[in-house]
């Protein structure tokens, strides 16, 4: 195993190397140096530098946040990339593009940390594999979803009756693209919800929010009669330090 990290490691660095402007400077001189004699890189400077630290030359950052923002459901940057954002908790969000094959290895890894609440499904046919191992040449059992902690979903009532489990990816669809430095849903008693808003910056208008959170719960048959948006100085944490995206109600 560590032969073969250490093999995955090389060719990463390598490849890194000879596609990236960003790290040519960034690596010059370290390139046989361990990792940990490396300059730190930090998400800001990720991000300040992405145009030129991407490896795929035909890659823009304003593109990557215009496709973002537009959220069109199962599309792929240029038709090959999945795109994720963070929430910007650090002062601006972070975009992480991924090809099929390292989605793969992505989701992968999600699974091997999940925890005793996570919704784990392995798929029951995976494609033909390739050496014996997962469609990309890796010995990993193909996962079908991840559905996320039990305990984050939502269940809100559905417009055609009963109710619907709304998984945090919704939320996060429509959240991580906003200029704020944190932010939580909170569903009341009531079932309205609440959306708490930290470090928000100009621009950011409270109604085209709620109206774009109400049509990602339209499209899945959800019902809410209230979404209120409240500015604060910092999302609350728990007992135990932290602070959830999603936060069902549950009666005491």
């Amino acid at each position: 195993m560590e032969a073969y990290q250490a093999e995955a490691l090389r060719r990463l660095r390598e490849y890194a190397d000879a596609h990236s402007p960003f790290y040519q400077r960034f690596h010059r001189g370290l390139f046989d140096r361990p990792l940990h004699e490396l300059p730190v890189l930090t998400k800001a400077i990720l991000m300040e530098h992405f145009d030129e630290v991407v490896t795929d030359r035909s890659i823009r950052l304003e593109a990557v946040r215009e496709f973002a923002a537009a959220r069109v459901e199962g599309r792929r940057l240029l038709d090959r990339y999945w795109v994720t954002a963070t929430s910007g908790s650090s002062g601006q969000p972070g975009f992480f593009l991924f090809s099929e094959p390292e989605w793969l290895t992505i989701v992968a890894s999600f699974a091997r940390g999940y925890e005793l609440n996570d919704s784990v499904r392995l798929a029951a046919e995976a494609p033909a594999p390739r050496n014996g191992g997962c469609p990309n040449g890796l010995p990993f059992a193909m996962l079908e979803s991840i559905q996320g902690r039990v305990e984050d979903a939502l269940h809100l009532p559905a417009r055609s009756g009963g109710r619907v489990a709304v998984r945090p990816l919704m939320f996060n669809r429509v959240m991580d693209i906003l200029p704020v430095s944190g932010w939580q849903i909170v569903q009341e008693a009531d079932d309205s919800l609440t959306v708490l808003l930290s470090g928000a910056r100009d621009g950011l208008v409270d109604a085209a929010l709620v109206d774009s959170l109400r049509q990602a719960l339209t499209a899945q048959d959800v019902h809410v009669s209230s979404i209120q948006v409240q500015r604060v100085s910092a999302i609350p944490k728990t007992t135990s330090g932290k602070t959830p995206l999603i936060k069902a109600y549950r009666p005491s």
